[in-house]
């Protein structure tokens, strides 16, 4: 299950990390957080960020630590760190790119990272300024992230979940012009045998296989 609270402080300092490059450090500090029981001492150019995030309360005038009540998150903290580590540290290899370009492979770097909710929120807000076709495009990718993250939240949302997948996937199929006919059928092929699966309840891990749709397939 994904602790909605931790999981929003996150993706919040995520963002910042996109913002400011000098704080993507900063999960660093938050898996020694995760593995500490006790207060950390933190720099104070990363103290605003992991303040912000609402995950984090001052302990002394040098240190951090866990808020009281998310202590019990640490596991989910240790896990989730060093994946936004990695994406973030990707991001400096799509800079160069168009604005819709960018989006696109941040957001695929998410999602092979298993962080489907970043990639949802991050290419929503894309989406919000896009106008068709590339509206339904983006909507078909937010969409399947959204099915992988509901099965994250409830595991026993198949029939959700399912029908997320199938309406991103119809989507896709009609933006074969703008992504390529082969990427799309590339991810039509890899999520075929996960959508039988949510369908018939064998399913046995909400983890996606890796899809492309920038272009990308490292992270």
């Amino acid at each position: 299950m994904v602790p909605v609270q931790v999981r929003d402080g996150l993706y919040r300092l995520f963002c910042l990390g996109l913002e400011n490059p000098s704080v993507s450090s900063s999960f660093d500090w938050v898996l020694a957080c995760a593995q500490s029981e006790g207060p950390l001492r933190v720099a104070q150019a990363l103290r605003g960020a992991l303040e912000q995030s609402g995950l984090f309360a001052a302990a002394g005038t040098e240190s951090l630590a866990v808020k009281e009540g998310l202590s019990a998150f640490r596991p989910y903290l240790r896990d989730r760190a060093p994946r936004y580590r990695r994406v973030l540290a990707s991001v400096p290899e799509v800079a160069a790119l168009g604005e819709r370009e960018r989006a696109l492979a941040i957001g695929e770097l998410l999602f092979n990272q298993g962080l489907y909710f970043d990639c949802h929120e991050f290419l929503e807000g894309r989406w919000r300024k896009e106008r068709e076709p590339w509206r339904t495009c983006l909507q078909g990718i937010i969409q399947i992230a959204a099915a992988f993250h509901k099965l994250e939240l409830e595991p026993d949302a198949r029939g959700g979940a399912a029908e997320l997948l199938e309406k991103g996937l119809a989507r896709l199929s009609r933006s074969r012009d703008l992504l390529g006919a082969e990427t799309v059928s590339g991810i039509e092929q890899a999520l075929r045998e996960p959508l039988e699966a949510v369908r018939s309840g064998g399913l046995r891990s909400s983890r996606a296989p890796r899809l492309s749709w920038a272009g990308r397939s490292k992270a």
